[in-house]
């Protein structure tokens, strides 16, 4: 479609639009489309707008080429003409959308759809200039009034040209085709080396297959790429199938994201403000809703990518493909599926030999109470007075033998991969999965490429150093004022959450202190409560701190999306780590401190905050278990029942909405997809068709089920279920030394996760528009940090919090409290050396890209350079063969 030069849009007219006669067909209607009235839909005041109402649709026209197109169409639909020969006839005009559209019924995909409530009139002079906006920026509109007589559909559609036009502006990355050259690399012999190493890495294989090569999308080589060989397929089959559903919904996005209004004022029409309209648009009430559709039902009739994925459901940890997932959802879903079923896996030895650290904690507890003969005597005065020997002996399920191996385990283990190779590293194997991943789905380079945040807005103009142009600019000095700002507010409001900390740590010492002179199991009690108390505090505070970092993060105007992402994940896991692990962190470092030592606290002296029978280990396993297990029960009940409640309370609220003047698209039969055929017809293939009256069946749209569901934002969703993972990590590798049963539960949760997200994905929420992303993002450098962290804790907690490292070890280095602490310190250092230099020296075998990866980033520089006419790939030039170069002597590795 020829889209012209952007120029000044007119002001509204008082002289109204050209409204078109309704056009005629032979269409069974039901009574509630023959009440229908074309004036239900407001009239656009723009006299640039053409408007073509077709029964109970009113298709928005722009450029007088696309209207004389349209008119053809529908002449060539008179005629009896089918749909496949009419995109026969005027796919060559580059009017493939204008053909769907003609064409349309409820079974159509559109691009996207936004939608705005019937018989809202305030917002009608902004709405029809916005739509204008869309239709200059070459997009095909059709409104619609939904059956609930309520909202209204504007369904956007994008000709395959326009779509062309915004991938070459995103640099979307493409495969290519398979080409000679690649044959011949392929067809080589491995080498003695390359077969060595590839039968170590198939014990670590993964879905990635890393084998294709990709290249920067340009519309002249469309040729070039997988599936746009128009000679071989076919224009129709091109345009139809090149760009997939989600990739067709994210270019559109973006077209609509930058579609600009130039009359409406200041409000909509900022200096320096990168066209945020449909944002501002939704905030004002303006649209109501933007979402792409689904392609079809989840039921097993249709063979549609959505109802694949929830049919066939694997029974691994991840129950949804990757790649399908890549491809319905987009790469930054599946990115965070492909992350956590690979912790997940990680999970599964840490969950061996933490079940049995836990069963010879047991076993050690049992041979403990026999040799105190701690249950000689049944009778309940008995077990009151030997109330301590009976904590001694719990304690010892958590603090034993096998407490310093499992730590020594966990810290080593924490970066290694859960796949039965030990010299892998977990944290690093992630970062070369990641590669794989991120170049086998084209998004290697996307952070290089990664455009303007949509709400970031420039103050002012330079000159670019790059391209020498005159960009928009907002100047770094006063972004740095800002986040000063911005932090000091942080800071205030983290301070709320250490005092909450703190107040629960109080409490902690004050029951002792206070309930302690008169029941003495209140020792016990007080920990229990206070981790039942802080469970509750951080599951009412967490929404509160999220929503504050959103609106600090807000404030900071970061340009690009990721930069956006990163700062606000920061916020938020600093108020996390603080909230949720400075009690537990406390209990494991600090309280040694004070236990030879009393308190004064609130004016009250001899306050003891000793812990239970002198072991930190127990106190810590009793809050760690509550703080986690309950977290995971609360959070399962969160994502599992949240959006099942607000789907039904969106089901209720359109069942109890009072209908107006109702219609549908007719649907008709699939095997009859253009509506209506015509007896003695010929077709321009050479085949005639019978006389077939339309079938009479009335099926909804898809955006009438889509409505229905729960909004979802891919960001905030995906940040969420990152966050829980992160924390989630976090409780298992600083302390599943004192809960040895942390990881299982941990693998347990993640397993049950993975199918409640891909289920509520596929059944609750709307989808998604496809975002891409490169990694996982700052997630990746927090879990870095917590995993380096954990190898002092793990240290630390042994050496403080451990009785039994106490007893068996410091107490025969004698009584003197210094040489203790050095002791201490000591092993916390040798400890940490000894993790960290097993870490550096597989890190330093292991590299960070893997060998198919860099070979393919290397390649795809090469065809870049060959698109661009930098390099002339020559394929007539002989290769050299390995078994040439093994005939003169050289040696192949």
């Amino acid at each position: 479609m020829t889209i012209k030069p952007e120029k000044q849009l007119k002001s509204p007219s008082a002289t109204g639009p050209r409204i078109r006669s309704t056009r005629a067909f032979s269409l069974s209607l039901s009574p509630s489309q023959q009440q229908f009235s074309p004036n239900a839909l407001p009239v656009p005041s723009t006299d640039q707008i053409v408007i073509d109402r077709i029964d109970n649709r009113d298709i928005l026209l722009l450029h007088d080429r696309d209207v004389q197109l349209f008119d053809e169409i529908m002449q060539f639909r008179r005629q009896g003409r089918g749909l496949g020969d009419a995109l026969d006839e005027f796919c060559p005009q580059s009017a493939d959308a204008l053909v769907k559209i003609a064409y349309a019924d409820a079974s159509t995909h559109w691009d996207c759809v936004l939608v705005y409530t019937l018989g809202d009139q305030k917002q009608d002079h902004i709405r029809l200039s916005f739509l204008h906006a869309l239709l200059w920026e070459g997009l095909i509109i059709e409104r619609e009034v939904a059956p609930d007589g309520v909202n209204v559909f504007v369904k956007v559609l994008a000709p395959f040209d326009r779509l062309c036009m915004e991938a070459e502006r995103e640099k979307l990355q493409v495969p290519l085709q398979e080409r000679q050259a690649s044959h011949k690399l392929r067809n080589l012999t491995p080498t003695n080396a390359d077969q060595v190493w590839n039968g170590v890495v198939n014990i670590l294989k993964s879905e990635s297959t890393s084998e294709k090569h990709s290249a920067t999308f340009r519309k002249d080589h469309l040729a070039r790429f997988v599936g746009g060989n128009v000679a071989a397929l076919g224009l129709r089959e091109v345009q139809a199938r090149f760009f997939s559903s989600a990739q067709r919904s994210l270019l559109t996005y973006h077209i609509i994201m930058r579609a600009r209004m130039k009359t409406l004022g200041k409000k909509y029409a900022r200096r320096g403000d990168h066209a945020r309209y449909i944002e501002r648009l939704l905030s004002d009430g303006v649209f109501t809703d933007l979402f792409p559709l689904h392609d079809g039902p989840t039921t097993k009739s249709h063979t549609n990518l959505r109802s694949q994925m929830y049919n066939t459901r694997r029974f691994g940890i991840c129950p949804v493909k990757l790649n399908d997932m890549r491809s319905y959802y987009g790469e930054k879903i599946a990115m965070y599926f492909g992350w956590l079923e690979h912790y997940t896996r990680w999970l599964g030895f840490a969950s061996i030999a933490g079940i049995l650290v836990f069963g010879y904690g047991i076993y050690a507890a049992y041979l403990f109470a026999l040799d105190d003969k701690l249950f000689a005597d049944i009778g309940r005065d008995n077990l009151t007075e030997n109330l301590e020997d009976a904590q001694s002996a719990a304690g010892r399920i958590f603090d034993n033998w096998a407490t310093m191996p499992f730590a020594f385990v966990i810290s080593v283990w924490l970066l290694i991969d859960s796949y039965p190779f030990p010299a892998l590293l977990y944290v690093e194997f992630w970062s070369r999965r990641n590669k794989a991943l991120a170049w086998d789905w084209d998004v290697m380079r996307y952070e290089k490429q990664e455009r303007t945040r949509p709400k970031w807005y420039a103050t002012t103009v330079r000159t670019s150093h790059v391209t020498h142009r005159i960009e928009p600019h907002f100047p770094r000095r006063a972004q740095r004022w800002i986040i000063m700002m911005t932090s000091v507010v942080y800071l205030i409001a983290l301070n709320f959450v250490v005092a909450t900390v703190g107040a629960f740590i109080v409490y902690n010492a004050w029951v002792q202190w206070y309930f302690g002179n008169f029941f003495s199991e209140w020792q016990s009690y007080a920990g229990i409560t206070s981790a039942l108390l802080s469970l509750v505090t951080i599951t009412l505070t967490t929404p509160v701190t999220y929503g504050l970092s959103k609106w600090l993060t807000d404030l900071e105007n970061h340009k690009t999306e990721t930069q956006y992402q990163d700062a606000r994940i920061a916020k938020m896991m600093l108020y996390d780590f603080v909230n949720n692990f400075g009690s537990l962190f406390y209990v494991s470092v600090v309280k040694i401190w004070l236990q030879k030592s009393k308190m004064t606290i609130l004016g009250q002296e001899g306050w003891d905050d000793t812990c239970t029978s002198g072991n930190c280990v127990l106190e810590l396993s009793i809050q760690l278990a509550i703080v986690f297990i309950g977290k995971s029960c609360l959070q399962h009940a969160y994502h599992w029942g949240l959006p099942w409640l607000d789907r039904k309370r969106t089901s209720l609220a359109t069942k109890l909405s009072k209908p107006t003047q109702m219609h549908h698209t007719p649907v008709f039969a699939a095997e009859q997809p253009t509506a209506m055929q015509f007896a003695d017809i010929e077709s321009s293939r050479g085949t005639r068709r019978s006389s077939v009256s339309p079938i009479k069946v009335m099926t909804v749209p898809q955006a009438v089920h889509d409505i229905k569901l729960v909004p979802f934002n891919a960001q905030a969703g995906m940040n969420d279920g990152y966050n829980v993972a992160v924390i989630q990590f976090g409780f298992v590798v600083l302390f599943s030394v004192a809960f040895p049963l942390a990881p299982l539960f941990a693998c347990i949760h993640n397993a049950v996760q993975l199918r409640i997200d891909a289920h509520n994905l596929l059944t609750q929420y709307r989808r998604p528009f496809a975002l891409q992303a490169q990694d996982i993002g700052m997630w990746e450098v927090w879990l870095r940090t917590v995993a380096h962290l954990g190898i002092f804790m793990n240290a630390c907690i042994i050496a403080f919090s451990s009785s039994f490292f106490e007893q068996h070890y410091l107490d025969r280095l004698g009584t003197d409290k210094w040489v203790q602490w050095a002791a201490r310190l000591a092993f916390i250092m040798i400890f940490e050396h000894l993790v960290l230099g097993i870490k550096l020296l597989v890190g330093w075998m292991i590299p960070d890209v893997p060998p198919k990866v860099r070979r393919a980033l290397e390649r795809q520089e090469y065809v870049d350079k060959v698109l661009r006419g930098e390099e002339n790939e020559d394929e007539g030039e002989e290769d050299i063969h390995p078994d040439d170069l093994k005939g003169n002597g050289c040696i192949i590795l």
